[in-house]
């Protein structure tokens, strides 16, 4: 479609950018004006929305199909963020020019996440999962790789939220003073004695 009917792909893509921005400014007022994104934790006050298919797009497709409606959601709306299964490489310059998106979420293994690293600068969040439900070649053995994978690859100075089980929290910071020299501000759970 976005070959050889473009303009009903715009045409579309109007009416549903009109319904996201109609359906979040309504879900906002019926809450007080209190957000909670579904796909990250440090966007408190913000929400976030599904932008699935750009694993799938070249970054020309998405600079027209997909981020002028994400610019105009923003600019309506405020600040946001994006999950997206899949790679995310290549459309991270473009997303980068939209400056009310604040963070990507995504399954990190299906990503070369020194290239993101690279790609954002820190000039955006990055937040990462383990993958889940994807082909083996895309999981984890375990939760200390993917850890160890997260902490001797993101350089300081990029931000990046990840979610770590109270149980992992010890292994956490074993790996975060073994890879980074220095202690995780991660502070252990404290069990009090029944």
């Amino acid at each position: 479609m976005v070959y050889a009917h473009p303009d009903t792909v715009h045409r579309l893509l109007e009416k549903v950018t009109d319904v996201i921005v109609r359906m979040t400014r309504a879900r906002l007022a019926a809450a007080g004006g209190i957000a909670h994104c579904l796909h990250f934790a440090c966007m408190r006050g913000g929400f976030d929305l599904c932008s699935e298919v750009r694993s799938l797009l070249s970054r020309k497709i998405y600079e027209e199909f997909e981020a002028p409606y994400l610019r105009r959601i923003g600019q309506e709306l405020g600040e946001f963020g994006v999950h997206s299964c899949g790679s995310w490489e290549r459309t991270i310059p473009s997303v980068l020019e939209n400056t009310r998106i604040r963070a990507m979420n995504g399954q990190i293994k299906e990503n070369d996440l020194k290239e993101l690293c690279r790609l954002a600068n820190g000039k955006i969040a990055l937040s990462i999962g383990p993958s889940v439900n994807v082909h083996t070649r895309y999981t984890w053995p375990d939760m200390e790789s993917f850890y160890r994978h997260i902490l001797s690859t993101v350089p300081d100075g990029q931000p990046f939220e990840i979610s770590i089980e109270e149980d992992h929290l010890p292994l956490w910071n074993q790996l975060h003073k073994e890879l980074r020299g220095h202690e995780s501000i991660l502070p252990e759970p404290v069990w009090a004695d029944p």
